[in-house]
């Protein structure tokens, strides 16, 4: 359009320069109806008129619709990070199959660590860089785990004095942003205390794919949209637990999620609430009658009726996410419960170091202690903090699953790939890191995201195999 627009608007000039010759001195002779020198002058007139509009009009369709060519040549290149997402209506929550197509949560959609993705690399080796896509700094430290929605992976990180949540590019690995966290309640009265290995950022945010959720050790929590912007931010109060914060966040339509665990069971100091995403404002908050606990919360459904499943000392207990009011309650834990729950044939399953592996049917309301739980085992080989897996037949503690084969994820960034038999573990290969982590892997098609203690990585291969 634009190539046939100049050559009208060059053969119109070439025309009007024929036209308009130096003056020869004529009578003034006025002009007649029909004078063929005159309607030749104003056919010129218009075909030069018509095609400078043309050529305006195609340069204004050009300039303006220059910015949707490139973003579709970026998009189609995967250069230019991902396209900005949607605004966001008030109540706004996402599919549950948008949910289950994406790693939202610490250890996924629902909490299992297990993902059903097949196109997933086996091996890869970080130092020398085999089927590492790539890697990138993260500005301050933490403990908690990525998680992805699209083109989108969030992290946060945190020191006793600064707070940051973190948004990469999943194809490239760039820092699209990085946002602070502050309230006018961040600096405690008193140092914050927490233990090495926990940290100040240790729990893993939450997104929805338009916006992404995180909390801190200090008791910040904030929200901002997928492309950076804060939308809220409030301090629940510094926390009382013995190593730090932990619990990591989950979503439940536009409420998010946060077990606020802390002190002694007697002290009364714990509860569970349910933040509106849009505000940050409070919609239900809920006593819990346990000791402070590192447990994140996972949401399932069963016979129809949803549950917020949380375990601490010394119970495990579900809610109505609607409302906040407690479901059941089993007494079964005690000490310092740091495992999360999973759920898996019709049963969920809890376990902590010095106290039991238990089965307990959800179906029940009030205390369940005597009536539902399945089965129970104790053992002194149980994991204080690494949440159990289960595949079905089985349930495996210190794991995550993809492929069909069980994969340990050791703090020097070694994986452990094996697969479990009838005798036992059998290992099959090891994957090295090349540095040390205290994270779970999370997922999406083709690509495993791995936090070690100063980079993300980003395992793959270019065929996907």
């Amino acid at each position: 359009m634009l190539l046939a627009s100049a050559a009208v608007f060059i053969t119109a000039l070439q025309l009007a320069r024929q036209l308009h010759r130096p003056p020869v001195p004529i009578p003034n002779i006025s002009r007649r109806p029909g004078d063929p020198v005159h309607a030749a002058a104003l056919a010129a007139k218009a075909v030069t008129g018509t095609a400078l509009a043309l050529a305006g009009l195609t340069l204004a369709l050009v300039w303006g619709s220059g910015w949707q060519w490139q973003d579709a040549l970026t998009a189609k290149t995967g250069t230019g990070g991902p396209p900005p997402v949607a605004a966001i209506a008030a109540g706004w929550f996402p599919s549950a199959e948008e949910v289950a197509a994406n790693w939202p949560y610490f250890r996924g959609p629902d909490g299992s660590g297990i993902t059903r993705l097949t196109d997933l690399p086996q091996t890869w080796d970080g130092p020398s860089g085999k089927n590492v896509l790539w890697k990138t700094e993260i500005g301050l430290p933490g403990e908690n785990s990525p998680v992805v929605w699209g083109k989108r992976v969030f992290l946060t990180g945190a020191t006793e004095k600064r707070r940051e949540v973190y948004c990469f590019d999943a194809v490239s690995g760039a820092l699209l942003w990085k946002e602070p966290v502050t309230t006018s309640q961040s600096e405690p009265a008193e140092p914050l205390e927490v233990m090495e290995d926990t940290g100040f950022a240790a729990s893993t945010a939450a997104t929805d794919g338009r916006r992404v959720f995180a909390i801190f050790a200090n008791g910040d929590i904030a929200g901002f949209t997928a492309e950076g912007k804060r939308l809220w931010a409030l301090n629940l109060g510094t926390p009382e637990n013995t190593y730090g914060h932990a619990t990591s966040l989950t979503l439940w339509q536009n409420r998010v999620i946060i077990v606020f665990d802390q002190a002694d069971a007697k002290a009364g100091k714990s509860k569970i609430m349910a933040l509106d995403a849009d505000t940050g404002k409070t919609v239900w908050s809920t006593p819990r009658k346990v000791a402070n606990s590192w447990v994140s919360p996972i949401l399932i459904t069963y016979q129809k009726r949803e549950q917020i499943i949380t375990s601490a000392d010394p119970l495990v207990i579900a809610y109505d996410p609607a409302t906040g009011k407690e479901l059941w309650q089993a007494e079964c834990m005690r000490g310092d419960v740091a495992t999360s729950p999973v759920f898996a044939n019709d049963l969920v399953y809890v376990a902590c170091d010095q106290t039991c592996v238990a089965a307990i049917k959800p179906d029940g309301s009030g205390d369940v202690t005597a009536s539902k739980i399945a089965w129970r085992q104790e053992d002194d080989g149980l994991p204080d903090m690494c949440s159990p897996l289960c595949d079905g037949p089985q349930v495996y503690t210190l794991t995550s699953l993809f492929h069909g084969r069980i994969h340990l994820l050791s703090t020097k960034g070694v994986m452990i790939i094996g697969e479990g038999t009838k005798d036992g573990f059998k290992e099959t290969g090891r994957a090295a890191l090349g540095e040390n982590t205290g994270a779970s892997p999370a997922f999406a098609p083709g690509r495993i995201f791995l936090r070690g203690k100063k980079n993300l990585f980003c395992i793959g291969t270019k065929d996907g195999k």
